[in-house]
């Protein structure tokens, strides 16, 4: 039997090992601490007697006190592996034989204290999860462990002595107590008041490998048995090393982050004037400002080369003033979009022929601070051309000669130049190309017609070799026009090309992608193309019915311009074709 309960006490402890293994960290908190205090009873040899009595029936006043202790260990979550101590009393008596000197008639006190590695088991926590705040809770346990006892039986109407272990000299002195193995096997009820203070009622028999307990062998072959009842009081913590509480330093005032200090705005000059004029002529000095956001006062000063003189000049939100070969643009406050365009008429005289500059500053304020840019702008004079005999022959001429002129353009760089010569070397090209600045494009065309038909051959001539994406625009002294139509409102009703009747010999076709009805809201071409991924050189604005609306691309054939629809509808959903004869929205 006592082998059979170590077997089952050993398997209790490894049967739970791996559950150990698969939920991995323990909860909180880890440490149980107990002191317990309660009735023992004993269940010996002394209780059969000659009669063979039930060896488990009750002595008479066989209850004693012990008291004890135990520290645990919460080793899983439903598990408490724990030390226990105790110490108390074992007695009874057997009085049952009508002749009280019957030597049967006998009573025995023992003394002991044991211990014990136990294991009690929740049983809420096991099926239903560890619950540290559960009201009320029901374990077993089961342990193995020692007990050391001394033991003294007398005779019950005598006190005469009878039998003793751990006694000498007939239960008159103490010697060493005899030990032995012991099972406790039990089970208990916990309640818990708050989550660290629990009571607990506990009760347990041990099993021993000892019959002398009551200091009697008998010839029954059961070991003695005594059992322990108590109630105790539980406490439960966790093991900390104890340390000071820091004491925090006094966090200083931070100290205010300095503003950073704003990027400074990017200011660029661009100019759009001819490289070579001829004296005695008028020509246009156009400047285009970009300042970004840019919008305090600024000033612009244009030095002239002697021989040239303003004659006027404008810009948005600017007075103009002219002396001392001077131009002078001043703005109290920059109007608010990113770019300025500045227009002086020039007028040239007689200066001496070769190369002449034009030196500029540009002057603003920015952060509280007065900042500038120089700049200046090349260009040639030529001498008038030699008229031995000014013919006038009225007669033969229909109409004065045209202001706007048509030219091929063939290249566009955004924000930046090419010299005219190696854009003309590069494209092979046969005519002079000439250079002007437009919508913050350095652009490049190429011929000077007065109608648009023979423009629009010579594109198509281009086309069929080296620049197949070459379309015609509009000049008006010397000034890049934004569409076509453009041209047709500078001459009123005059009009752009020669009409036809009855033919479409002249039409072409554009995609709309875009279009606002007032000029404020009107965004910079190149901003349209970007967010549209088209090339801004191939688009224009062309302006009617308060509308101003953005065209990209000139074909000659509808089925070119729907192939070309295809492509353009992926990011303008609402793109559609328009068709232009000679050169006129229709």
């Amino acid at each position: 039997m006592n082998k059979l309960c170590t077997f089952l006490t050993v398997l209790l402890f490894l049967g739970f090992a791996p559950y150990s293994l698969l939920h991995g960290q323990l909860v909180a908190p880890k440490w149980e601490a107990a002191v317990t205090g309660g009735p023992t009873l004993f269940w010996g040899d002394l209780s059969v007697g000659e009669d063979q009595g039930d060896y488990l029936g009750k002595f008479q006043d066989e209850n004693n006190w012990s008291f004890g202790a135990n520290l645990g260990y919460r080793v899983l979550p439903f598990m408490l592996l724990s030390a226990d101590f105790s110490y108390g009393m074992l007695e009874g008596q057997r009085d049952t034989y009508e002749d009280p000197f019957n030597s049967l008639n006998q009573y025995f006190e023992a003394d002991y204290f044991d211990y014990a590695l136990t294991a009690r088991v929740n049983l809420n926590d096991l099926i239903m999860g560890y619950n540290n705040n559960r009201l009320f809770s029901v374990y077993l346990l089961a342990g193995y462990g020692q007990v050391h006892y001394r033991s003294i039986t007398w005779q019950l109407a005598t006190d005469e002595y009878i039998n003793s272990v751990g006694y000498a000299d007939q239960g008159a002195r103490e010697t060493d107590r005899n030990v032995a193995r012991r099972i406790p096997l039990g089970g208990g009820v916990q309640l818990s008041f708050t989550d660290r203070f629990n009571l607990r009622v506990e009760t347990y028999a041990n099993r021993t490998n000892t019959n002398e307990l009551d200091a009697q062998v008998g010839n029954t072959g059961v070991n003695d048995i005594y059992s322990y009842t108590s109630l105790g009081a539980v406490y439960k913590f966790n093991l900390r090393r104890s340390e000071p509480e820091p004491v925090p330093e006094p966090v200083p005032e931070p100290e205010p982050e300095p503003e950073p200090e704003p990027e400074p705005v990017f200011v660029d000059l661009i100019p759009d004037f001819p490289a070579s004029v001829q004296s005695q002529s008028t020509e246009m000095l156009v400047y285009r400002i970009e300042k970004e956001d840019l919008n305090q006062s600024a000033r612009l000063e244009l030095v002239l080369p002697e021989g040239v003189t303003a004659t006027s000049g404008r810009a948005a939100g600017a007075d103009f003033s002219f002396e001392n070969q001077t131009a002078v643009f001043t703005w109290t406050q920059l109007p608010r979009s990113p770019r300025v365009t500045t227009r002086v008429q020039l007028k040239v005289g007689t200066p001496a022929p070769g190369r002449h500059e034009i030196k500029g500053t540009f002057t603003y304020e920015e952060g509280g601070q007065e900042k500038f840019r120089d700049f200046s702008r090349s260009f040639s004079v030529q001498p008038p051309p030699v008229v031995e005999k000014p013919v006038v022959e009225e007669e033969i001429v229909e109409k004065p000669k045209s202001e706007i002129i048509y030219r091929v353009q063939v290249r566009a760089i955004f924000n930046g130049k090419q010299p005219p010569e190696e854009v003309r070397r590069a494209l092979r090209l046969d005519k002079e190309v000439h250079e002007h600045f437009h919508q913050g494009y350095g652009k490049y065309s190429v011929g000077n017609y007065e109608t648009f038909q023979e423009a629009s051959n010579y594109r198509d001539d281009l086309r069929q070799g080296p620049v197949p994406d070459a379309f015609v625009v509009a000049f008006h002294n010397e000034e890049r026009l934004n569409s076509l139509a453009d041209a047709r409102r500078v001459q009123g009703v005059e009009d752009v090309t020669p009409r036809r009747p009855q033919t479409i010999t002249g039409a072409t076709y554009k995609i709309q992608v875009a279009a606002t009805s007032t000029r404020r809201d009107q965004p910079p071409i190149s901003m349209v193309a970007n967010q549209l991924s088209l090339t801004a050189e191939g688009m224009e604005i062309d302006q009617s019915a308060s509308w101003y609306r953005f065209m990209y691309g000139d074909f000659n054939s509808y089925q070119e311009a729907e192939r070309k629809l295809q492509e353009v509808r992926t990011t303008a959903n609402d793109a559609f074709i328009v068709r232009y004869v000679d050169g006129e929205r229709r």
